[in-house]
């Protein structure tokens, strides 16, 4: 007989970030507009002016969807006008949990699990070590 533990916690864990996600969604919700705007901004600037970020070939974001995350759409504008390969999460239900996408520009974008903006027509990328 296994051990009725190890399933008790992963139950409240689950709990847990459930009520976590539900919390920060709120949270953001409740943010000022123009304030998630000046504040991406200064993070965009502050990142494009990076040693890391200059020297860069791969970078990997995410791209904003839900109300009150940082703006990520001019850092990649900025990362694609460098240059540099935009690697983004991409999320399927019927497959493994996450994996990871090329985005080749903004307008490649389209609604997909959760409500997260993912490439239309994906090129997945396995090997995580190309990222600077």
């Amino acid at each position: 007989m296994s051990d009725p533990l190890p399933d008790a916690l992963n139950v409240s864990v689950a709990l847990s970030k459930r009520q976590l996600r539900r919390q920060a969604r709120q949270q953001h919700a409740g943010l000022d507009l123009g304030r998630v705007v000046q504040d991406s901004d200064a993070i965009r600037r502050h990142l494009c002016n990076l040693p890391a970020w200059t020297g860069a070939r791969t970078v990997h974001t995410y791209v904003n969807s839900l109300q009150g995350e940082v703006i990520t759409r001019g850092s990649i504008t900025a990362a694609k006008k460098a240059g540099m390969r935009v690697l983004i999460p991409y999320v399927d239900p019927s497959g493994p949990p996450m994996r990871h996408a090329e985005l080749d520009g903004l307008d490649d974008l389209q609604a997909g699990h959760w409500g997260l903006e993912q490439p239309l027509n994906p090129r997945f990328f396995a090997d995580l070590s190309v990222i600077d």
